[in-house]
């Protein structure tokens, strides 16, 4: 008698892990589509609050130094360092600890950011998912 109950509650909770994991792969391709966009989002956020940042600190530095810092190389180190710096503020404000690692999608951040650049200044033109 036990055991017809032990084995029916076993392919009960294995049938109910089978209709939760078709769930999941049916709910996928809106998931990844959601990941998409806000992705997205967070490049274009962020390369709108860099614009702000370079227009008021590139002629600073240009009068300073000679270097323009929204082409190029210079440019693409500047939105590393200032991703970076965002990222260790809001880790310091939030206690969090530190380490080498908790730095490198800061970094990441700053380099698709600053190669995606004239990209993300035309909305239109990038289109992740999009087929060419």
């Amino acid at each position: 008698m036990w055991v017809f109950v032990i084995i029916g509650v076993c392919a009960f909770s294995v049938l109910q892990g089978a209709i939760g994991l078709a769930a999941v792969l049916r709910l996928l391709p809106a998931l990844l589509s959601l990941a998409r966009y806000l992705t997205r989002l967070s490049f274009v956020a962020s390369f709108r609050l860099y614009r702000l940042l370079f227009a008021l600190v590139a002629p600073l530095v240009k009068r300073s130094s000679g270097i323009d810092l929204l082409t190029g190389i210079p440019r693409l180190v500047a939105t590393v360092a200032l991703s970076t710096s965002l990222w260790l503020t809001a880790l310091l404000l939030l206690q969090a600890s530190l380490s080498v690692w908790i730095f490198v999608p800061a970094i990441l951040h700053g380099l698709i950011v600053g190669l995606l650049w004239d990209d993300l200044a035309q909305p239109g033109e990038l289109q992740m998912g999009i087929k060419l």
